[in-house]
């Protein structure tokens, strides 16, 4: 499989322009074996056509500061919003929360992994057109994880839909954003707990995967990814947020001084909704004010 490196070809801005030349040409990049067929000779004549420029970089938003904590979620993983509603994700377990101000229980699913097997452990996930979508896996640590997945949910009912297996590429799952590619496609952008030098990219309609996003530095313990415009954060469980966006260039954004575990986290209204876990009781969506 060739790896296409934003290092090598100027940024991953040229990786979105051959895939979507190949698209429109109804080309795949991925034989039935899920084999990459090689685009090198179109990537170099874009990137002798064109040079990366200085200062293309977005620079990080400023004046992040926190201005709402939720009631408890009694929730460890991660969370995702539909703009109305809440969900939180549990090890086992999906929530929904009414918006309001106690945040009503609307509705739950405890057995999650009801009828399967191979799975025991519930990552961050993302929202996406009345379903839900979260990682999964079987987990005991970084050298110990099995059955990496992609399960989706039904958003109002919270019923299972489908369980797609990714672990052919060998990674950690701990959280999913959901991230437009072109005009209507999306793809669906994956972090590791264990590996925080790259993000994966699998495919939102076939789960195909499609290379990664080799990150400028490297981070440790994600626990989540968030997408808004152009721009993707993670989350490290010891309290620091970092924004890059596709070309991978890494730059701090945010650091959190609660104690606990820090979870997974989504982009929202002004902001960024971020599950904290500082202990039975404590366990609460912080909301982030993001402002450039």
């Amino acid at each position: 499989m060739i790896v296409i490196s934003a290092r090598i070809y100027h940024g991953i801005d040229i990786f979105w322009a051959a895939f979507m030349i190949a698209f429109h040409m109804k080309a795949s990049l991925f034989d039935r074996g899920n084999r990459a067929i090689s685009v090198v000779s179109m990537l170099m004549a874009l990137s002798l056509a064109h040079p990366p420029s200085a200062g293309a970089q977005i620079r990080p938003p400023r004046g992040y500061h926190e201005v709402f904590v939720s009631p408890d979620v009694n929730c460890h993983q991660g969370y995702a919003t539909d703009g109305t509603n809440h969900y939180t994700f549990d090890t086992r377990a999906i929530y929904k929360w009414r918006n309001d101000e106690k945040w009503s229980l609307l509705a739950s699913n405890t057995t999650v992994f009801a009828g399967i097997t191979g799975l025991s452990h519930l990552g961050d996930g993302d929202y996406f057109e009345g379903k839900l979508y979260v990682v999964a896996e079987t987990w005991a640590g970084c050298t110990n994880f099995s059955n990496q997945s992609i399960v989706v949910f039904d958003a109002a009912s919270l019923a299972r839909l489908e369980v797609h297996d990714v672990s052919a590429q060998h990674h950690e799952v701990s959280g999913l954003a959901i991230a437009p590619f072109g005009d209507q496609n999306y793809l669906l952008y994956v972090t590791s707990y264990c590996d925080g030098s790259k993000i994966f990219m699998y495919d939102l309609q076939t789960f195909h995967y499609l290379g990664f996003v080799p990150l400028s530095q490297t981070l440790s313990d994600l626990q989540g990814i968030a997408w808004h415009e152009g721009r993707f954060y993670v989350p490290e469980d010891g309290g620091a947020i970092y924004t890059f966006t596709r070309s991978g260039k890494v730059s701090g954004a945010y650091q959190d001084k609660h104690k606990g575990s820090h979870e997974g986290l989504k982009f929202a209204g002004d902001g960024l909704r971020w599950l904290i876990d500082e202990g039975a009781g404590n366990k609460r969506i912080h909301y982030i004010a993001v402002k450039p």
